[in-house]
């Protein structure tokens, strides 16, 4: 009994300390999200850790909720020509890589529906109005990443093929890790919820998009619903689109601590998901985060797949809705901006921890592969196709006076010269009498041992 007694003692502190740091793991993706991991976290900082994954069962708890960006602000029309919106929308967005090509989360799709076509460069969501400027593309293929399972610790990430090539602009992918180092300002986008608990109300204003149909989709290989696996996703498209791809990052340095990077979306636009904000494509800038404290505030984060960041303030954050789209290091323009992360997890209560991303640089060769091999695509050379302008209208001119004749002068008669004959060449006498080819070789032996026999002889 007694030794019973001091078990208990024992057990009880370590089941609180237990309970104290487990967190649920849940996806950015709009919707229901559904718990599906419990790790246990040292806390730092008093950071609610709660993140979040595709969903995979029926099990709803009601007291979760799922998609804008919070925080932040409405994007400027037309500054993210990149950004992606699927048909039959899952919740989440995505970018143009490459005129035929785009990314993003592969947790949006795996297990589930797959889309049908995409929008590229809208700015209003679930709106077509006059003067929209858009292109739409249908998805012919879909690969998602080989590790991604549905866990953790795989990549997020999918890419998908477009019938057609797009006129959009595309975006640069990372290559350094400069461009997600500590410190660094990032951009997210998205029209995921403005609000923690709901969503936004939608404005109808012109936009400038494109529409294409998503022939084909692929979910990493690696990619599993868990954590530490990469969540990415790659597309093709029907067509191409004329808007302006973004770049993926080729460095590491691009999203190093400390850099400022920026998220966007259509996803939740404050904590609670009541707002009266437009629909409209937000966006806001975070700073990237070491990777101590990325381990130490985010569960099952991996780093040689995975970035995070966080608005210092904690007044920005990406949100459910947000899932997929791009995480740029922004430039003067979307052709000079460069892609650094896919938005994939991040707590539930949005603005209580970091965002956690899929790290560009760690993907970029997959990525490159799939387009080179499956597809004939090259990632570094994005040939866009020009967009077809109406013909500008003549100018309408005023009668213009013909001038009076002037007098005609009689022609000079110029003496005709008989024709210059072409000087005879003399003949060759083996070639121009003798017409078979081996009689020709033996008079050409003939006469050179003929005239040998003259001088030597």
């Amino acid at each position: 009994m007694i030794m019973i007694r001091g078990a208990m003692n024992l057990l009880i502190p370590c089941y609180f300390l237990l309970l104290r740091e487990v967190t649920t793991i849940f996806a950015r993706e709009e919707g229901i999200s559904i718990p599906i991991a419990e790790i246990g976290l040292e806390h730092n900082d008093n950071v609610d850790r709660i993140m979040t994954v595709e969903r995979n069962s029926t099990n709803i708890p009601e007291e979760v909720e799922m998609s804008m960006i919070i925080g932040g602000e409405i994007a400027p029309l037309e500054r993210y020509p990149y950004m992606v919106e699927f048909w039959p929308r899952p919740g989440c967005g995505g970018s143009l890589i490459h005129p035929q090509v785009v990314i993003t989360a592969a947790h949006c799709f795996y297990n589930g529906p797959k889309p049908d076509n995409v929008d590229i460069g809208r700015h209003t969501r679930n709106s077509v109005v006059p003067g929209d400027k858009f292109e739409n593309r249908k998805i012919v293929d879909l690969v998602i990443h080989p590790k991604y399972n549905g866990g953790f610790r795989v990549p997020d990430v999918v890419v998908m093929k477009l019938e057609k090539p797009s006129t959009m602009t595309p975006v640069k992918l990372s290559t350094t890790a400069n461009d997600t180092k500590i410190g660094t300002t990032v951009t997210a986008m998205g029209w995921g919820k403005c609000s923690v608990n709901g969503s936004c109300d939608e404005i109808l204003e012109p936009d400038k998009f494109e529409n294409r149909k998503v022939v084909e989709l692929l979910l990493h290989p690696e990619y599993n619903s868990g954590m530490g696996v990469p969540d990415v996703a790659i597309m093709k498209l029907e067509k191409p689109s004329a808007m302006t791809p973004v770049k993926l990052s080729k460095n590491v340095n691009d999203a190093k601590a400390g850099t400022t990077v920026t998220a966007m979306g259509w996803g939740k636009c404050s904590v609670n998901g009541s707002c009266d904000e437009i629909l409209e494509l937000k966006h806001g800038n975070l700073t990237m985060m070491t990777r101590k404290r990325c381990n130490n505030q985010v569960g099952g984060f991996t780093s040689t797949i995975e970035i995070c960041a966080r608005d210092t303030a904690k007044k920005t954050a990406d949100c459910q809705g947000d899932s997929g789209g791009p995480v740029v290091k922004r430039g003067d323009n979307a052709a000079a901006d460069i892609q650094v992360g896919i938005i994939s997890r991040g707590p539930m209560n949005c603005l209580s921890g970091p965002s956690v991303y899929v790290k560009i640089t760690s993907q970029r060769n997959w990525i490159k592969n799939v387009m080179k091999n499956r597809w004939g695509f090259s990632l570094d050379q994005n040939p866009r196709p020009t967009p077809v302008e109406p013909p500008a209208p003549k100018p309408t001119l005023s009668p213009v006076k013909k001038p009076s004749p002037a007098p005609t002068k009689s022609p000079e008669i110029i003496p005709t010269l008989p024709p210059v004959k072409p000087p005879v060449k003399p003949p060759v006498v083996c070639r121009d009498t003798l017409a078979n080819v081996s009689d020709q070789i033996i008079c050409y032996v003939l006469t050179i041992y003929g005239i040998l026999r003259i001088f030597y002889f």
